[in-house]
C-alpha cells in the first residue's frame, strides 16, 4: 500500500487490509470462500510485481473489491479502526446482520448441527448393517441358534421409531411392516429367491438411501450431488456406496494433485531438470479421469489444460528455463483447483470465482480451458 501511493490499484491494498485485520481478530471467520477471496488478492499482489506501473494504473477487479467490501460491512467495528472507516464509505445495508449472525441463522436453518445428524446417521447405519448380516446368514442357512428373527424385528422396529423421529415417516412404514414380515421367518424357512424376502431387502435400501440423504451437504458438488442422488434411488442403488465412491474420488483426485505439486517444485529447485516431470502428465490424466467420473468438466478442462503446458512447454524448457511468473501463474490454477476439490471433500460452499481465477491463469499461459 505505501509503495503503490495513490495508484487506482491502492483502494485494494486498503480494502484487502480491513479484512485481513479483522480475520487475525477473530470478527470474521475464516471458511474456504474468504481463502479463495485471498488467494485473489495474492494474484493481484504478483500482478503488480510482474507488469509493474500498467499493473498499478490498471481498476482493480469489481468482483474483489465487492467481495471486500461486503466481508468488511458483517463485521463489528469499533470506532477510528479501518473496518469502520471501510463502513462508512460504502454504507452497505446489511439489515443488521452480521458475520455472527449469518452463521448462527445458517445453522438454525440446517437444524440440527451437522455434528449430530452425522452421529445419528452413524448410528443407524450400524444397526442397519447389523441387519442386513442377519438377513444374509439366515439367506444362507445360518441363522442364530434360537432359529427366528425375532431380534431382527425388533432392530428393524427400533430403526423404524427413529425414522419417525427424523421426519422420515414414509420410509418408516415401510419398515414397520417389514418388521411383522420378518417376525413370522424362522431360519429353515427362508428362501432368498422369494418375492417376500426381496421386498424386505427392497425395503432395507430404501430406508439406508433415505437415512443418507440425511446428511447435509453444502459444496460446490451439491446440485451433481442431489441428481446422482435422485437417479441413484430410481436405480435401486445404495446412496451411501455411490456417496463413499465419490469421496474416494475427490480424496485421490487431490491426492495426485498434490504428486504434481511436489514434482513441479522439485522440478524448480533442482534447476529445471525436466526428469521430475516425467510421471507429471500421467498424474495429471488420472486426475482428470476422475474428475470426468464426477461430471465435473469445467474442472477437468482445467486440468488438461494443465497437462498440455506441462508437456508441451516446461518438459521442452532445458535451453530456456520458465520464468518465476510463468511458474506462480500455473500454480494459481492447479491450487484453484485443489480449493474447489477441498470444498467439495470438507463439505464446505465456495464459489465458481475459484474456477474462474484458474481459467485465467491458463489462458495468461497460452493454453485457454477448452470448453467441456
Amino acid at each position: 500500500a505505501k509503495l503503490c501511493g495513490n495508484a487506482p490499484v491502492s483502494k485494494l491494498w486498503w480494502l484487502a487490509l480491513a479484512i485481513l485485520e479483522a480475520i487475525e481478530q477473530q470478527k470474521v471467520s475464516m471458511n474456504v470462500t474468504r481463502k479463495a477471496l485471498l488467494g485473489m488478492v495474492d494474484r493481484q499482489i504478483k500482478q503488480v510485481i510482474n507488469e509493474g506501473e500498467l499493473a498499478l494504473n490498471k481498476e482493480p477487479p469489481q468482483q474483489i473489491l465487492q467481495e471486500c467490501a461486503y466481508v468488511a460491512s458483517i463485521v463489528v467495528a469499533e470506532q477510528g479502526d479501518r473496518l469502520h472507516q471501510v463502513q462508512q464509505l460504502f454504507q452497505i445495508d446489511t439489515g443488521g446482520l452480521t458475520d455472527q449472525s449469518i452463521h448462527n441463522e445458517l445453522e438454525i436453518m440446517r437444524g440440527p448441527g451437522g455434528s449430530v445428524i452425522r452421529s445419528v446417521v452413524k448410528a443407524l447405519g450400524e444397526e442397519l448393517n447389523q441387519i442386513k448380516d442377519a438377513l444374509d446368514l439366515g439367506a444362507r442357512g445360518l441363522n442364530n441358534e434360537e432359529g427366528n428373527f425375532d431380534q431382527v424385528s425388533e432392530s428393524i422396529g427400533r430403526v423404524a421409531n427413529t425414522l419417525i423421529m427424523l421426519g422420515l415417516k414414509d420410509a418408516a412404514k415401510e419398515f414397520k411392516q417389514q418388521a411383522d414380515t420378518v417376525k413370522g421367518w424362522s431360519g429353515n424357512q427362508i428362501d432368498a429367491n422369494s418375492a417376500e424376502f426381496n421386498q424386505v431387502a427392497d425395503s432395507l435400501l430404501y430406508v439406508e438411501n433415505s437415512v443418507a440423504t440425511l446428511l447435509p451437504r453444502r459444496g460446490p458438488d451439491n446440485q451433481l450431488y442431489q441428481q446422482s442422488t435422485s437417479k441413484a434411488m430410481d436405480e435401486g442403488m445404495s446412496v451411501t456406496q455411490l456417496d463413499e465412491a465419490m469421496q474416494l474420488v475427490v480424496a485421490e483426485s487431490r491426492a495426485g494433485l498434490s504428486l504434481a505439486k511436489r514434482a513441479i517444485t522439485s522440478f524448480m529447485d533442482s534447476n529445471w531438470d525436466g526428469m521430475h516431470l516425467d510421471n507429471v502428465p500421467v498424474t495429471l490424466k488420472s486426475v482428470w479421469g476422475g474428475l470426468v467420473f464426477l461430471q465435473l468438466y469445467r474442472v477437468a478442462a482445467v486440468i488438461a489444460s494443465c497437462e498440455r503446458f506441462i508437456c508441451d512447454e516446461l518438459a521442452q524448457s532445458k535451453d530456456s528455463p520458465p520464468s518465476a511468473q510463468i511458474m506462480e501463474t500455473l500454480a494459481d490454477a492447479i491450487t484453484s483447483v485443489d480449493y474447489y476439490l477441498e470444498g467439495m471433500e470438507d463439505d464446505k460452499p465456495i464459489g465458481e470465482g475459484i474456477l474462474e481465477v484458474a481459467e485465467s491463469s491458463m489462458q495468461d499461459l497460452g493454453f485457454p480451458v477448452k470448453a467441456a
